[in-house]
Protein backbone atom coordinates (compact mmCIF):
# COMPACT_ATOMS: atom_id res chain seq x y z
CA UNK A 1 0.00 0.00 0.00
CA UNK A 2 1.31 3.37 -1.17
CA UNK A 3 1.30 6.30 1.37
CA UNK A 4 1.22 10.10 0.26
CA UNK A 5 2.66 12.33 3.11
CA UNK A 6 1.63 15.57 3.37
CA UNK A 7 3.53 17.93 5.65
CA UNK A 8 1.89 21.73 5.32
CA UNK A 9 -0.91 23.59 4.81
CA UNK A 10 -1.43 26.79 3.36
CA UNK A 11 -4.24 29.07 4.97
CA UNK A 12 -4.31 33.06 4.49
CA UNK A 13 -0.55 33.34 3.74
CA UNK A 14 0.44 31.18 7.20
CA UNK A 15 1.91 27.92 6.67
CA UNK A 16 0.45 25.13 9.09
CA UNK A 17 2.00 21.76 9.27
CA UNK A 18 0.31 18.60 10.31
CA UNK A 19 2.45 15.75 9.58
CA UNK A 20 -0.43 13.63 7.54
CA UNK A 21 -0.05 10.14 5.69
CA UNK A 22 -2.72 9.46 3.51
CA UNK A 23 -3.29 5.74 2.61
CA UNK A 24 -4.74 4.58 -0.88
CA UNK A 25 -8.27 3.60 0.46
CA UNK A 26 -8.37 6.72 2.47
CA UNK A 27 -8.13 8.44 -0.79
CA UNK A 28 -10.87 6.67 -2.44
CA UNK A 29 -12.96 7.20 0.82
CA UNK A 30 -12.66 11.14 0.63
CA UNK A 31 -13.68 10.86 -2.87
CA UNK A 32 -16.96 8.77 -1.85
CA UNK A 33 -19.97 9.02 0.38
CA UNK A 34 -20.02 12.69 2.71
CA UNK A 35 -20.31 10.57 5.88
CA UNK A 36 -17.06 8.95 4.87
CA UNK A 37 -15.57 12.04 3.75
CA UNK A 38 -16.03 13.98 6.81
CA UNK A 39 -14.80 11.20 9.05
CA UNK A 40 -11.61 11.42 6.75
CA UNK A 41 -11.54 15.37 6.98
CA UNK A 42 -12.05 15.38 10.60
CA UNK A 43 -8.82 13.18 10.96
CA UNK A 44 -6.92 14.47 8.44
CA UNK A 45 -7.13 18.34 8.79
CA UNK A 46 -5.60 20.62 11.88
CA UNK A 47 -8.34 20.54 14.74
CA UNK A 48 -9.29 23.73 15.98
CA UNK A 49 -8.80 25.74 12.84
CA UNK A 50 -12.01 26.28 10.57
CA UNK A 51 -10.35 27.54 8.15
CA UNK A 52 -7.64 25.23 8.00
CA UNK A 53 -10.33 22.51 7.65
CA UNK A 54 -11.96 23.91 5.08
CA UNK A 55 -8.74 24.56 2.81
CA UNK A 56 -7.42 20.86 3.90
CA UNK A 57 -10.26 18.94 2.94
CA UNK A 58 -10.83 20.72 -0.46
CA UNK A 59 -6.86 19.82 -0.78
CA UNK A 60 -7.62 16.43 0.29
CA UNK A 61 -10.83 16.03 -1.99
CA UNK A 62 -8.87 17.12 -5.02
CA UNK A 63 -5.79 14.72 -4.46
CA UNK A 64 -8.59 11.95 -3.87
CA UNK A 65 -10.16 12.39 -7.08
CA UNK A 66 -7.04 13.25 -8.84
CA UNK A 67 -5.97 9.68 -8.04
CA UNK A 68 -9.28 7.94 -8.32
CA UNK A 69 -9.14 9.45 -12.18
CA UNK A 70 -5.40 8.02 -12.16
CA UNK A 71 -6.69 4.33 -11.18
CA UNK A 72 -9.54 4.25 -13.73
CA UNK A 73 -6.93 5.30 -16.27
CA UNK A 74 -4.16 2.95 -15.63
CA UNK A 75 -6.34 0.29 -14.34
CA UNK A 76 -6.42 -2.45 -17.60
CA UNK A 77 -9.59 -2.90 -18.75
CA UNK A 78 -11.67 -5.61 -18.11
CA UNK A 79 -11.66 -9.33 -20.21
CA UNK A 80 -14.98 -9.44 -22.12
CA UNK A 81 -17.58 -11.58 -20.72
CA UNK A 82 -16.69 -15.52 -22.01
CA UNK A 83 -19.30 -18.01 -21.84
CA UNK A 84 -18.01 -21.10 -19.40
CA UNK A 85 -16.87 -24.27 -20.63
CA UNK A 86 -19.46 -27.61 -21.08
CA UNK A 87 -20.19 -29.62 -17.92
CA UNK A 88 -17.79 -32.48 -18.21
CA UNK A 89 -21.00 -34.85 -18.29
CA UNK A 90 -21.97 -33.08 -21.47
CA UNK A 91 -22.55 -34.67 -24.53
CA UNK A 92 -20.99 -32.63 -27.33
CA UNK A 93 -22.79 -32.74 -31.00
CA UNK A 94 -20.73 -29.74 -32.82
CA UNK A 95 -17.27 -28.74 -32.45
CA UNK A 96 -15.99 -25.39 -34.51
CA UNK A 97 -12.12 -24.74 -34.65
CA UNK A 98 -10.12 -22.30 -37.00
CA UNK A 99 -6.73 -20.36 -36.55
CA UNK A 100 -4.95 -17.00 -38.16
CA UNK A 101 -7.45 -14.41 -36.91
CA UNK A 102 -5.14 -11.68 -37.71
CA UNK A 103 -6.67 -8.98 -35.38
CA UNK A 104 -5.62 -5.86 -37.76
CA UNK A 105 -8.37 -7.29 -39.67
CA UNK A 106 -12.02 -7.46 -39.92
CA UNK A 107 -13.31 -10.71 -37.93
CA UNK A 108 -17.12 -11.35 -39.57
CA UNK A 109 -16.36 -14.93 -39.79
CA UNK A 110 -17.56 -14.99 -35.91
CA UNK A 111 -20.87 -14.12 -36.83
CA UNK A 112 -21.03 -17.22 -39.07
CA UNK A 113 -19.72 -19.18 -35.59
CA UNK A 114 -22.11 -17.92 -33.62
CA UNK A 115 -24.69 -18.95 -36.42
CA UNK A 116 -23.62 -22.32 -35.92
CA UNK A 117 -23.86 -22.55 -32.32
CA UNK A 118 -21.30 -25.20 -31.59
CA UNK A 119 -20.91 -26.68 -28.11
CA UNK A 120 -17.32 -25.54 -28.69
CA UNK A 121 -15.04 -23.32 -30.57
CA UNK A 122 -11.05 -24.54 -30.66
CA UNK A 123 -8.67 -22.14 -31.21
CA UNK A 124 -5.48 -23.76 -33.56
CA UNK A 125 -2.85 -20.89 -32.89
CA UNK A 126 -2.00 -17.93 -34.68
CA UNK A 127 -5.30 -16.35 -32.36
CA UNK A 128 -3.08 -13.36 -32.84
CA UNK A 129 -0.17 -11.51 -34.99
CA UNK A 130 2.22 -9.90 -31.96
CA UNK A 131 5.28 -11.49 -33.23
CA UNK A 132 7.86 -9.18 -30.66
CA UNK A 133 10.95 -9.34 -33.36
CA UNK A 134 11.48 -9.65 -36.68
CA UNK A 135 14.10 -12.06 -37.47
CA UNK A 136 14.89 -9.85 -40.24
CA UNK A 137 16.53 -7.24 -38.11
CA UNK A 138 19.13 -7.35 -35.79
CA UNK A 139 18.83 -8.65 -32.55
CA UNK A 140 19.68 -5.18 -30.74
CA UNK A 141 16.82 -3.90 -32.85
CA UNK A 142 14.34 -6.34 -31.37
CA UNK A 143 11.90 -5.28 -28.83
CA UNK A 144 11.95 -6.12 -25.12
CA UNK A 145 11.08 -9.30 -23.47
CA UNK A 146 7.83 -7.53 -22.06
CA UNK A 147 6.64 -7.25 -25.96
CA UNK A 148 3.98 -4.28 -25.79
CA UNK A 149 3.27 -5.44 -29.83
CA UNK A 150 2.25 -8.90 -28.44
CA UNK A 151 -0.21 -7.07 -25.58
CA UNK A 152 -1.50 -4.67 -28.49
CA UNK A 153 -2.49 -7.56 -30.65
CA UNK A 154 -4.85 -9.34 -27.97
CA UNK A 155 -5.97 -5.78 -27.19
CA UNK A 156 -6.51 -5.03 -30.75
CA UNK A 157 -8.23 -8.80 -31.30
CA UNK A 158 -10.79 -8.49 -28.24
CA UNK A 159 -11.83 -4.64 -29.69
CA UNK A 160 -13.78 -6.63 -31.97
CA UNK A 161 -17.26 -6.66 -31.73
CA UNK A 162 -17.97 -10.05 -33.18
CA UNK A 163 -15.78 -11.76 -30.92
CA UNK A 164 -16.45 -10.59 -28.04
CA UNK A 165 -20.47 -11.42 -28.94
CA UNK A 166 -19.41 -14.65 -30.04
CA UNK A 167 -17.52 -15.77 -26.37
CA UNK A 168 -20.24 -14.55 -25.01
CA UNK A 169 -22.46 -17.57 -25.91
CA UNK A 170 -19.27 -19.70 -27.71
CA UNK A 171 -17.43 -21.40 -25.03
CA UNK A 172 -13.70 -20.70 -26.52
CA UNK A 173 -10.33 -22.59 -25.64
CA UNK A 174 -7.34 -23.10 -27.70
CA UNK A 175 -3.11 -23.56 -27.63
CA UNK A 176 -0.46 -20.38 -28.73
CA UNK A 177 1.36 -21.13 -31.96
CA UNK A 178 4.72 -19.26 -32.83
CA UNK A 179 2.67 -15.81 -33.64
CA UNK A 180 0.66 -15.82 -30.13
CA UNK A 181 4.42 -16.77 -28.36
CA UNK A 182 6.07 -13.36 -30.04
CA UNK A 183 8.37 -14.79 -32.80
CA UNK A 184 7.96 -16.40 -36.56
CA UNK A 185 8.60 -20.17 -35.79
CA UNK A 186 9.81 -19.72 -32.64
CA UNK A 187 11.45 -22.61 -30.27
CA UNK A 188 12.51 -23.28 -27.17
CA UNK A 189 15.00 -20.60 -26.88
CA UNK A 190 12.27 -17.60 -27.66
CA UNK A 191 12.82 -14.82 -25.24
CA UNK A 192 8.97 -14.24 -25.30
CA UNK A 193 7.60 -17.44 -24.57
CA UNK A 194 6.90 -16.58 -20.43
CA UNK A 195 5.18 -13.26 -21.72
CA UNK A 196 3.56 -14.59 -24.44
CA UNK A 197 2.40 -17.67 -22.10
CA UNK A 198 1.17 -14.98 -19.05
CA UNK A 199 -0.85 -13.19 -21.75
CA UNK A 200 -2.52 -16.16 -23.44
CA UNK A 201 -3.74 -17.11 -19.46
CA UNK A 202 -4.91 -13.83 -18.55
CA UNK A 203 -6.98 -13.15 -22.00
CA UNK A 204 -8.40 -17.04 -21.65
CA UNK A 205 -9.20 -16.09 -17.57
CA UNK A 206 -7.35 -19.14 -16.45
CA UNK A 207 -7.91 -19.18 -12.46
CA UNK A 208 -5.08 -18.65 -10.21
CA UNK A 209 -4.51 -22.04 -9.48
CA UNK A 210 -4.50 -23.60 -13.13
CA UNK A 211 -1.76 -26.12 -13.40
CA UNK A 212 -0.45 -24.20 -16.78
CA UNK A 213 0.35 -21.25 -14.25
CA UNK A 214 3.30 -23.99 -12.34
CA UNK A 215 4.49 -26.11 -15.21
CA UNK A 216 6.27 -25.15 -18.94
CA UNK A 217 4.59 -24.82 -21.60
CA UNK A 218 0.71 -24.44 -22.42
CA UNK A 219 -0.39 -28.06 -22.70
CA UNK A 220 -3.54 -28.82 -21.81
CA UNK A 221 -6.78 -31.54 -21.85
CA UNK A 222 -10.68 -31.03 -21.68
CA UNK A 223 -13.11 -33.91 -21.98
CA UNK A 224 -16.54 -34.08 -22.10
CA UNK A 225 -19.38 -37.02 -21.58
CA UNK A 226 -19.39 -40.25 -20.98
CA UNK A 227 -18.73 -43.20 -23.48
CA UNK A 228 -19.82 -43.94 -26.23
CA UNK A 229 -20.32 -40.76 -26.40
CA UNK A 230 -16.91 -39.06 -24.83
CA UNK A 231 -15.06 -36.20 -26.64
CA UNK A 232 -11.38 -35.56 -25.83
CA UNK A 233 -9.40 -32.67 -27.11
CA UNK A 234 -6.09 -32.66 -26.22
CA UNK A 235 -4.06 -29.52 -27.02
CA UNK A 236 -0.14 -30.10 -27.57
CA UNK A 237 2.25 -27.21 -26.99
CA UNK A 238 4.73 -27.48 -30.19
CA UNK A 239 6.35 -24.32 -29.42
CA UNK A 240 7.64 -23.88 -26.01
CA UNK A 241 9.90 -27.13 -25.91
CA UNK A 242 10.89 -27.19 -29.38
CA UNK A 243 14.66 -28.24 -30.67
CA UNK A 244 15.89 -25.29 -32.65
CA UNK A 245 15.16 -25.90 -36.80
CA UNK A 246 17.97 -25.79 -38.43
CA UNK A 247 18.74 -22.84 -40.94
CA UNK A 248 19.79 -23.41 -44.73
CA UNK A 249 19.77 -20.61 -46.49
CA UNK A 250 20.30 -22.43 -49.88
CA UNK A 251 17.19 -24.74 -48.84
CA UNK A 252 14.94 -25.74 -52.20
CA UNK A 253 11.81 -25.06 -50.48
CA UNK A 254 12.36 -23.29 -47.13
CA UNK A 255 14.74 -21.25 -44.78
CA UNK A 256 15.23 -24.59 -43.16
CA UNK A 257 16.59 -27.93 -43.98
CA UNK A 258 16.25 -31.07 -42.39
CA UNK A 259 18.66 -32.97 -39.64
CA UNK A 260 19.83 -36.11 -40.56
CA UNK A 261 19.68 -39.11 -38.50
CA UNK A 262 23.20 -38.30 -36.48
CA UNK A 263 22.23 -34.87 -35.75
CA UNK A 264 19.00 -35.35 -34.51
CA UNK A 265 20.48 -38.60 -32.26
CA UNK A 266 23.67 -35.90 -31.28
CA UNK A 267 21.09 -33.10 -30.20
CA UNK A 268 18.57 -34.73 -28.52
CA UNK A 269 15.83 -32.94 -30.71
CA UNK A 270 12.38 -32.72 -29.79
CA UNK A 271 9.16 -30.71 -30.49
CA UNK A 272 7.17 -31.82 -27.29
CA UNK A 273 9.78 -31.92 -24.75
CA UNK A 274 9.88 -34.78 -22.38
CA UNK A 275 7.80 -33.06 -19.65
CA UNK A 276 5.11 -32.80 -22.07
CA UNK A 277 6.02 -36.27 -23.50
CA UNK A 278 5.56 -37.96 -19.78
CA UNK A 279 2.19 -36.16 -19.17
Amino acid sequence: MTAARVGTVVVDGEVVPHNLELQQPDLRAAAGAPAAREVFVRKACPAGRPAAAITCSFGIVAAALAYTLFYLIAAPPPLPVAAPLPSADRVLTRVVHGSCSKQTLPQPFWRTVGSLAPDLFVYNGDIVYGDCADVARPHEAWSEPACEELRTAWADLFAHEEITSARAVTPVIGMPDDHDYGLNDCGASNPYKQTAKDLFLERFGAAEDDPRRSRGGLYTSHAFGAAPNRTQVILLDTRWFRSELKRDSGAAHGRYAPYTEAEAEAGRLTMLGEEQWAW
